[in-house]
């Protein structure tokens, strides 16, 4: 004899050999599969579940840390958004910072919540214009908010009262939310993208909605939406 039989048919052989060639493809399309989802060098951006008093979530952040690599995390100078902070102080804010890789150029500074006499608000946006351009944004009847281009921020005003600390009297002013770039080193002098500025407008709405109901300020009325932001450019 020429060889030792392997006691299967010609077409059992055939078969057999197809279904190995069809089990390696699936191996190959699994690992090819493996491979698009988790890259080894594609950028990995890690992002607080809640952040800012557990008012923003993963997703208000995303647009901020603009898909680099590293992670974000957010402290606050104070656990709760109850009274406890006097007008025209440093109020509450809550600190973004970047851990790995390159700072984004657009993650911004804040946010920070401020209450205002209305003279202080008054001063506070007359600051900005002298700084450069400022445009006004509609957030319902009541509200205050704008843009300035200087630096790049955004704030917005609710009416809110509360103890004057030097009188012990109810005052009237107002909360201020504001979020902007300053301080960031890497910012460059064009404003943000659509969908930083969209993002900055969603956070200021949320975390008024928040400051509004936990502190309280009573009689505010917010849409269910931010307005669109514009580009704001020149001086």
């Amino acid at each position: 004899m020429s060889g030792a039989s392997t006691g299967l048919r010609p077409g059992r052989r055939r078969f057999r050999a197809r279904a190995g060639i069809a089990a390696a493809a699936a191996v190959l399309v699994a690992v090819g599969v493996t491979l698009l989802v988790r890259q080894p060098w594609q950028p990995v951006t890690h992002l607080p579940a809640q952040a800012c008093w557990g008012v923003l979530d993963a997703d208000d952040l995303r647009p901020l840390a603009g898909g680099g690599n590293g992670t974000l995390t957010a402290a606050t100078t104070t656990p709760t958004l109850q009274p406890g902070q006097s007008a025209g102080g440093a109020g509450y804010h809550c600190e973004l910072a970047w851990h790995g890789g390159s700072a984004p150029t657009y993650l911004g500074n804040g946010p920070t919540i401020a209450l205002h006499t209305e003279s202080q608000l008054t001063q506070a946006r007359a600051l900005d214009a002298s700084r450069g351009a400022v445009r006004p944004l509609s957030f319902g009847s009541g509200n205050t908010a704008w843009q300035a281009a200087e630096g790049y921020s955004l704030d917005l005003a609710i009416p809110c009262g509360f103890r004057d600390p030097y009188t012990g009297q109810s005052a009237t002013g107002y909360a201020r939310i504001s979020i902007g770039a300053a301080g960031n080193p890497s910012f460059p002098p064009a404003p943000p993208p659509a969908e930083v500025r969209q993002a900055d407008a969603r956070i200021v709405l949320k975390l008024a909605k928040a400051f509004a109901q936990q502190y309280p300020c009573t009689g505010v009325t917010l849409p269910t939406d931010p307005p669109p932001v514009p580009a704001i450019t020149g001086s």
